[in-house]
């Protein structure tokens, strides 16, 4: 259970694209959107229900500017908590128009590791000021230059969503850089086509993406997940599947509500 919503975030942030870092007008999420995932982890076999992920959009204002406030959270179930809880939460303010990010926080708490990390990004001066903490450790400032592509992990996740798949064919591959824990990485997509997936809702026509993500700490190779998202302006991830280094790890959509437009059940 450990890096819990980390690795559910790691997984859907790198599931992105970018065409010559443009946007396409956003018509996937709204506020008030809320999505709800459970996640499994197996072990030898066994499928374990480990907790569950949470995403909510809401509208504010950051620096005069209205933005949507995008929160994840992540926690285990009780069962866990006596040997290892997990109580995580992200946060992004991105702008409404090209889906870019202007804040991000990280909180995470898991047995006991407590880290806090906080990014501003300043999108005139093309740079991301960033606050860490560890522990009980001293806070940690630095100053980094980003381009106008960069997206914090959970950002992307939500830029991914705005972006017409249309034109993609199979196994094409296309690039996007995230920022995370003060380094850029360079992460990219693999279009697979479509798929039919039974949910508890309903058959759901899908589009079937393989990020490529960091191998070796915690997946076992570059291109082991696959990510199935709805194949309709919503574009929400429906399943996630991944083997880790050890064991494997599942997320299913548990809940939705307030969805921009129609869902593609299949009648």
């Amino acid at each position: 259970m450990k890096n819990l919503i980390t690795i559910i975030i790691i997984i859907l942030s790198s599931a992105i694209y970018s065409q010559e870092c443009s946007t396409y007008k956003n018509k996937a999420f709204a506020n008030n959107e809320f999505l709800k995932y459970k996640v499994y982890y197996n072990w030898k076999d066994v499928w374990l229900k480990a907790g569950s992920v949470s995403f909510e959009v809401k509208e504010e204002i950051l620096d005069n500017e209205f933005v949507f406030h995008i929160t994840a959270k992540g926690k285990t179930y009780p069962f866990y908590n006596w040997f290892y809880k997990v109580d995580d939460v992200y946060e992004t303010f991105i702008t409404k128009d090209l889906v870019a990010p202007k804040k991000f926080i990280r909180d995470v708490n898991e047995g006991g590791f407590k880290l806090d990390h906080l990014y501003t990004f300043d999108r005139k001066e093309m740079k991301v000021n960033t606050i860490s903490k560890v522990n009980k450790h001293a806070e940690v400032i630095k100053g980094f230059r980003f381009n106008v592509c960069t997206q914090d992990m959970l950002s992307a996740i939500y830029y991914m969503r705005t972006i017409d798949f249309k034109n993609m064919k199979i196994n094409e591959e296309k690039p996007v850089e995230v920022f995370l824990d003060n380094e850029f990485y360079d992460l990219s997509m693999i279009y697979k086509g479509k798929a039919i997936v039974d949910t508890k809702f309903g058959k759901v026509k899908c589009l079937k993406v393989q990020p490529k993500v960091i191998s070796g700490r915690v997946f076992k190779d570059d291109e082991s997940v696959i990510v199935y998202v709805t194949d309709d302006e919503n574009k929400i991830p429906i399943l996630i599947e991944s083997p880790l280094s050890v064991g494997a790890i599942k997320a299913i959509l548990e809940d939705y509500e307030n969805n921009l437009s129609k869902i593609s059940f299949i009648d």
